[in-house]
């Protein structure tokens, strides 16, 4: 992840640390940052995987070429090659590409909770906030309870 993307992250988890499930402003903020940056870090993995499919061409093109200049056995060849620092080197890259895609997945399933979980306490705090139980069809004012669709269906 570059350094702006990795900074709105952990704006996002030290904000999300500290919400309140009360808290619907705070929750609503967090669902929409979490949204568009969700949206931003999809397209670096797509990036990463990209750069992935291109490293390992060229880790596997220059492990043949060294291969290719100790041996014509590729076995021989293979052995040699697999100790060579040119082709450690673009060995490592390939990890370090994986590294950075794993990282930045688990980033991603982080804001896709962190997005679940705002939008469930942004919609539960608003229901809870907007209506009275008296304008909502179903409560029961002698009862003082809710009556189940069961009872509307009812006969007496």
């Amino acid at each position: 992840m570059n350094n702006d993307i990795f900074v709105q992250f952990n704006r996002i988890k030290d904000d999300y640390k500290i919400l309140q499930d009360t808290d619907m402003k705070s929750a609503y903020d967090i669902m929409k940052r979490s949204s568009i940056l969700l949206y931003t870090i999809e397209a670096e993995v797509a990036n990463l995987y990209k750069e992935l499919h291109e490293q390992e061409q060229i880790a596997q093109a220059t492990k043949a070429h060294v291969s290719s200049l100790h041996s014509t056995k590729v076995t021989v060849g293979d052995r040699y090659a697999d100790a060579e620092e040119s082709v450690m080197a673009e060995v490592t890259k390939v990890g370090k590409i994986k590294e950075a895609i794993r990282l930045t997945e688990a980033a991603m399933k982080f804001l896709q909770r962190t997005y679940f979980d705002t939008k469930n306490i942004a919609s539960t705090s608003r229901k809870e906030f907007r209506y009275d139980a008296e304008d909502i069809q179903g409560y029961n004012q002698n009862r003082k309870d809710w009556k189940s669709s069961r009872d509307n269906l009812m006969v007496r």
